[in-house]
């Protein structure tokens, strides 16, 4: 997933692209550095070379400083060098040396882009270096206002756009016609800039500016294209290279080409611009040596305290901590095993482990002295070993003079008793199996789930022979057709039905197919 990364300064001071700055503001505490260096070359029109200019090789340092006072509004420092000034001529002056100081104050009241759209305003001034024309900086006092915005065009925002426009006051390279000379005079100038940056790995990202100004009243304007190149060696630095293009201008004498190399530091851990908006899988986390404990309670309805130790053993093996045992004092007819809505998982398990079948029911609201509520009733124990009750045996007879024998009458033995009728089971007293047929993991638990939460009775829970399986499939015994229409209902539109005689433990096995989506 692409990563836009915000927060890294500009050419111009300040967060942005090359040149041009965008709406990201510094956090509180976070603080900037950064210096770029630019190689300027400027063309004379060939009618203006009665004046004497001769191009030349211009070379400058910019140095930035950015602190973030609050979360929203930061406060910068900018130190411009120019090593060279490109015109020289006569009436021209020399600018090298340390230029205009410039501070800087921004704000945005979405600072950290908290949303995909985001302002900032921008105001600066530059103070002279030197009162002193011709020596260091100029004798003018320079500085602007400006609106910058900010925002994203795609969903996994690797795609952002930045717009910019403002006032300034700057000083201005005027040509004199009358005497073929040039005069530095303040001027009002109109900024405006439009740029886009796109990051498809999330150490690299291009960049695509046009910025341009025009002075009304000599009518002088210019429009620059830049295309420039920002890699992250690390999350808090930047390296950037950039060069520009001039794609209009009148007459004036400016830079026609800008090459500019850049290195930024930024403080903190907040350099992201955003939380993905698309669903960004988590890893996975790594399992723990020794997985949580499993608490569970027994409650005894069974005068029997036989049963106590079946569900205590039970719970041994599948390494379960019985943490109490009670004395359940209401009447119950079967076993029942209430779980926290957490342990399903290990509920089913433990109904497995315990002989029989048991109700399995989960807790609306959480118990706290145990994750499994064991009611034990008496049908855990085997039939064969239900106590009965012992009956004396009646006295013998006095002894008589026994008769003389007689031959026994012919007598017709009784038919032997025809087969107890099979009762059908309800719905809820049904055994039922769920196996996964698809091989999705986790198809067959969300299937059993489902039927849990129904109150239905689920007790096996499995991988079916066969994968791939796309139909549900409903095995059933002869007499439960019916019952595995219904059951295969959640599961599919049209579930296939199988009548199977050979089930054992069970009387419905539903196989789930590809088509189930939990």
């Amino acid at each position: 997933m692409p990563i836009k990364v915000i927060s890294f300064p500009s050419v111009s001071g300040g967060s942005g692209l090359v040149f041009l700055r965008s709406a990201d503001v510094l956090l509180k505490n976070q603080w900037d550095a950064s210096i770029f260096s630019d190689f300027r070359f400027y063309s004379v029109p060939s009618v203006h070379k009665i004046s004497f200019y001769e191009p030349k090789n211009d070379f400058n340092f910019y140095t930035h400083f950015n602190y973030g006072i609050i979360d929203g509004l930061e406060t910068g420092l900018s130190l411009p060098f120019h090593v060279g000034r490109n015109l020289q001529g006569e009436g021209t002056t020399d600018y090298s040396g340390l230029g205009n100081i410039g501070v800087f104050l921004r704000y945005s009241p979405f600072p950290g882009r908290k949303i995909d759209s985001s302002i900032a305003f921008t105001t600066y001034v530059s103070f002279p270096s030197s009162t002193k024309k011709g020596e260091l900086g100029s004798n003018q006092l320079n500085g602007g206002i400006e609106v910058n915005l900010s925002g994203y065009f795609d969903q996994s925002k690797s795609v952002s756009g930045h717009f910019s426009i403002g006032l300034d006051y700057v000083d201005y390279f005027e040509e004199n016609k009358s005497n073929l000379n040039a005069n530095i005079v303040p001027a009002t100038r109109l900024t405006a800039g439009a740029g886009l940056e796109f990051a498809p790995v999330q150490w690299m990202s291009l960049m695509f500016e046009l910025w341009g100004w025009r002075i009304f009243y000599v009518r002088d304007d210019s429009l620059d294209a830049t295309v420039g190149l920002r890699f992250l060696p690390h999350k808090n630095i930047s390296l950037v290279a950039g060069a520009a293009f001039r794609v209009t201008d009148d007459w004036r004498a400016n830079n026609d080409f800008i090459g500019t190399i850049g290195i930024s530091y930024v403080s903190g851990e907040k350099l992201y611009a955003y939380k993905p908006s698309v669903a960004v899988p988590k890893p996975p986390k790594a399992e723990s040596s020794f997985p949580p404990e499993v608490k569970v309670r027994i409650m005894n309805a069974c005068k029997d305290e036989s049963v106590v130790k079946i569900v205590m053993d039970s719970s041994a093996k599948l390494g379960f901590k019985v943490v109490g045992v009670g004395i359940y004092t209401k009447e119950a007819a079967e076993t029942s095993i209430f779980f926290n809505p957490d342990k399903m998982k290990e509920a089913l398990d433990l109904s497995r482990a315990i002989p029989g079948r048991q109700k399995i029911k989960k807790v609306k609201e959480p118990m706290k002295t145990s994750d499994i509520l064991v009611i034990s009733a008496c049908d855990l124990i085997p039939k064969e070993k239900i106590p009965v009750p012992e009956v004396a045996p009646p006295a013998p007879p006095a002894p008589q003079v026994a008769p003389p024998p007689t031959p026994p009458p012919q007598v017709t033995p009784p038919p032997p008793p025809s087969p107890a009728p099979v009762v059908k089971k309800s719905m809820k007293e049904l055994r039922i199996g769920v196996f996964n047929g698809c091989g999705t993991p986790g198809l067959a638990k969300s299937a059993a789930k489902t039927l849990i939460l129904r109150g239905l009775n689920v007790t096996q829970i499995g991988d079916a022979e066969v994968k791939g399986l796309q139909r549900t499939r409903v095995r059933h015994l002869p007499m439960y057709k019916e019952e595995a229409f219904v059951l295969g209902i959640p599961f599919s539109k049209n579930a296939e039905i199988i009548e199977d005689p050979n089930l054992k433990d069970l009387e419905v096995l539903i196989e789930v197919g590809c088509e189930y989506r939990p």
